[in-house]
């Protein structure tokens, strides 16, 4: 787990992997659609096999696609993979969902440990959402409307769409200012809010530190990016294949 440079009640994890037999650290990202790599110099020599544009809340930023010759993350390996490589140092590599989709996972942020396992070993409760490009969404219940929100183990902070907050203000109440990044790497100062407490599937995520921000409705609309504030509150069981979640509270 890393901590917020510029919050230091917020977090990020963390996983150690290896690419073409090199040791690597990526941030665990399920906001994230495709792995990135920072370029270093055995990266930066990979030849270039297209371009991707990363849409992210504060603007967007092009990098180039490059294809690894394998990554492996604890039991997932993954040979001839296209990922994404920037150059930029404030954008950690990651891994995201074109290889965690494959598997189920447990995330306990109270303890920092992620665990892999086949999809269908693990015990889930309620059905997942899925985005075209395989981020995990939950359904919100509050207690006068519902939100769907994006499971983003990449975001440090809760992010709320302001035209979500716009209509719903009295979910709200403002306690300070925050600087936040995207997955393109950019940072605004915004203010933030406590938000109200809400439901999912049989939990109660209790009120929690929020953003306000233009959230991006492509690939899927969201109105909620729940990050560390929401999921540091339970042990997760994602099932991605089978589009199934569990979550416990922390022993």
């Amino acid at each position: 787990m890393d901590q917020d440079p510029d919050d230091p009640e917020l977090w990020l994890p963390y996983i150690d992997g290896v690419v073409d037999g090199r040791p690597y650290r990526f941030l665990l990202d399920t906001g994230g659609g495709q792995t990135r790599m920072l370029a270093d110099a055995a990266i930066a020599e990979l030849p270039v096999v297209g371009t991707k544009q990363s849409q992210g809340v504060f603007g967007t930023i092009t990098d180039d696609l490059v294809t690894l010759e394998s990554l492996v993350i604890g039991p997932i390996a993954k040979s001839g993979i296209t990922v994404v490589r920037t150059t930029h140092d404030d954008r950690p590599s990651l891994v995201g969902m074109d290889v965690l989709g494959g598997m189920a996972m447990v995330l306990d942020l109270g303890k920092a440990v992620v665990e892999f396992a086949a999809s269908g070993s693990l015990p889930t409760s309620w059905p997942m959402r899925r985005s075209p490009k395989g981020h995990p969404f939950l359904e919100l219940e509050f207690p006068d409307t519902g939100a769907l929100a994006c499971w983003d183990t990449g975001a440090a902070i809760t992010a709320v769409s302001t035209s979500f907050y716009e209509s719903h203000q009295g979910l709200f109440t403002l306690i300070g200012t925050s600087t936040g990044f995207d997955s393109a790497g950019r940072s605004q100062e915004t203010p933030t809010y406590l938000m109200a407490a809400c439901t999912a599937g049989g939990i109660t995520l209790a009120p929690q530190k929020v953003v306000l921000v233009p959230l991006p409705q492509d690939p899927m609309p969201m109105d909620v990016l729940l990050g560390y504030p929401a999921i540091s509150q339970y042990v997760w069981t994602m099932d991605y294949p089978l589009n199934r979640w569990s979550a416990s509270r922390h022993e």
